[in-house]
């Protein structure tokens, strides 16, 4: 799902940069909308989050747009190219898989819940979203741009090991739901 200002869906940023006067010299500073507040808790309890510093975290954050799903609504569509990493802040969803046979029957994978992220490892291949993501309940995220993701992966090393560390636990994740199938 492309997110644009085009769509109906209501953006907000999460914040914006100000200029303050500080005896007589200016500087700058985030200026935070009334719902960004609620989102900076669970947005450090994400691994790939974590690992900034406050004032790194509040510029990455201050890219970011608002973006609401209500419940039942795809959120990402499996096979569809990544333009943002949506990180959830309030509400969950569900990831799920097709059948390659082209069969309808479709597969959980995964339930997401905030401090998640979608489309986070698409920063490293590229590759497009590997599952549809649908909104179980109204769902509130932050939308980062992939390129500005992507730029803090290269200026930050240590994301490498947290995005490894972050397939892995989806991998076994997906490999408990699929067993409970069998």
């Amino acid at each position: 799902m492309s997110l644009n200002v085009n769509d109906n869906r209501p953006y907000v940023p999460a914040a914006v940069m100000v200029k303050v006067q500080d005896g007589g010299r200016s500087r700058s500073e985030h200026k935070w909308s009334d719902v960004a507040w609620d989102t900076l808790v669970p947005l450090r309890t994400n691994p790939l989050l974590r690992t900034l510093r406050e004032g790194e975290f509040l510029e990455l954050v201050a890219t970011a747009r608002q973006a609401r799903f209500k419940e039942a609504e795809v959120v990402s569509r499996e096979g569809t190219s990544v333009e943002h990493v949506l990180f959830i802040v309030g509400g969950r969803a569900k990831a799920e898989v097709s059948s390659r046979d082209g069969a309808p029957s479709k597969a959980v994978v995964n339930i997401l819940k905030p401090g998640d992220a979608i489309g986070l490892l698409s920063m490293v291949d590229g590759a497009p979203h590997s599952a549809t993501v649908v909104a179980l309940e109204e769902m509130n995220t932050l939308a980062v741009p992939i390129d500005t993701m992507q730029h803090y992966l290269l200026a930050h090393g240590q994301w490498y090991l947290v995005l490894a560390e972050i397939a892995v636990a989806q991998l076994r994740t997906s490999t408990d739901w699929l067993q409970a199938l069998i």
